[in-house]
């Protein structure tokens, strides 16, 4: 990761916020770009010579909200709010 980073005025509860480049990614967990977007990236797909379903422009900034890629839309909206990014509707 790039950079790690907690906002002002608030205390990361399970982890540090991460932030950085799609390549870069070496943790498991609900990612959001700087568009809203977000992605569950999963320890499979982080794996040597597997490739993450995800596709990601290189020149996106992510910030890691949950250690969980399975974390439910409400519950990662909710993370996202805390924080200050925004998260766009997932689609179905």
């Amino acid at each position: 990761m790039n950079e790690t980073t907690t906002p002002p005025g608030q205390t990361a509860t399970a982890f540090n916020l991460k932030v950085g480049k799609y390549s870069n990614i070496n943790v498991a967990g609900f990612w959001v770009d700087d568009e809203g977007n977000g992605y569950r990236v999963f320890q499979g797909g982080l794996q040597t010579g597997h490739s993450p379903l995800n596709d990601v422009p290189a020149a996106r900034n992510l910030t890691l909200v949950s250690l969980n890629p399975g974390i439910l839309y409400a519950k990662a909206l909710t993370e996202c709010a805390n924080r200050d990014i925004s998260l766009r509707p997932m689609p179905n």
